[in-house]
Formats: C-alpha cells, structure tokens, sequence
C-alpha cells in the first residue's frame, strides 16, 4: 500500500513530465514568436511612411536598443505592453533571467537579448536595462550565472557539486 508521501511524489512526478514536454513546445514557439516580432520591427524601422501606429511611451532617460551590439535607435520609445496580463507577470527578474538562460540561451546571450525576450515574447516591456542589470550582477554574485565577455551563461554545477547536495 502506497503512502501519501509515495502517491505525492509519484504525483509531482507526472506533473514535471508534462510540464517538461509542454515546455518542449513552448520554447521553439516562444523563439518563432521573437524571430517574426523582431523582424517587424526591422521592417517598421525601414519604412516609415508604412508603418502602423502604435501605441507607445516615450521616456527620456530609455532608449530602446536594436540589438546585442548595436547602441541605441534614435527614438527614446518603449512599446507598452500589460505586463498584468503577461503570464510572467509574477516572475522576478531573476526568475526571468535563469527562464531565458535556460529555455532559450544554451549558449548564452547578452543582457539586451534577454530585454527582447522580456519584452517580445514574454509581454515584460516594464523591465529596462538599469533594473536587469543589478539581477544579473546579483545571479552571479550568487553563482547561479556566469559573464564572458558580454554574454551571460547558466553556471553549470560541476559533477562534485552535485553529489555533495544530493547527499
């Protein structure tokens, strides 16, 4: 006869095993999505006299970036987003950041890559640059990301590191 605690455990099991292929799903979608946001973008920056309006904010002090080694557009505006209605709305940034690093960076990104998927896939225009950058200074601090250059990367724990917690 099974305890709570087996039937639990057998449970929560399942669960990560859906949530697992769900997130097979997800992921390449969630990629697709930024490619084709990405690319409207571009387009809107090449011809303006096409381009649609768009409901957005200017704020002086954010200029929104191109892309990983660009500066910046010359228009301060920050697309409006409802971060409310974001699945990620409750995420940390923290949380958000490991998310990226994990599902769609393997090979690490930089920080205005993670913005884009912040903002183009996640629906989280609200997080800007001078607030990611504290997280990620504290992530690292805390051994759960590393820096090369500009790219960041998921710390991967050394096989000793693993069994010492298991233990």
């Amino acid at each position: 006869m099974s305890t709570v605690r087996q039937m639990l455990e057998t449970h929560e099991k399942a669960i990560v095993a859906k949530l697992n292929a769900l997130r097979e799903q997800i992921t390449p979608l969630e990629q697709e999505l930024l490619d084709v946001r990405m690319a409207k973008q571009a387009l809107d920056r090449e011809s303006p006299a096409t381009r649609q309006p768009q409901f957005a904010l200017a704020r002086p002090s954010i200029l929104k970036v191109q892309d990983a080694v660009s500066h910046t557009t010359a228009d301060p505006v920050v697309q409006t987003t409802d971060a409310a209605r974001s699945p990620y709305a409750r995420f940390t940034i923290k949380e958000l950041v490991v998310k990226a690093l994990a599902e769609h960076f393997p090979n690490g990104a930089t920080a205005n890559q993670m913005l884009d998927v912040f903002s183009n896939v996640w629906g989280r225009g609200d997080i800007v640059r001078t607030s990611l950058s504290p997280q990620l200074s504290r992530l690292k601090e805390q051994h759960r990301i590393i820096r090369q250059g500009h790219i960041w990367h998921l710390r991967r724990p050394r096989t000793d590191e693993k069994t010492a917690a298991d233990q």
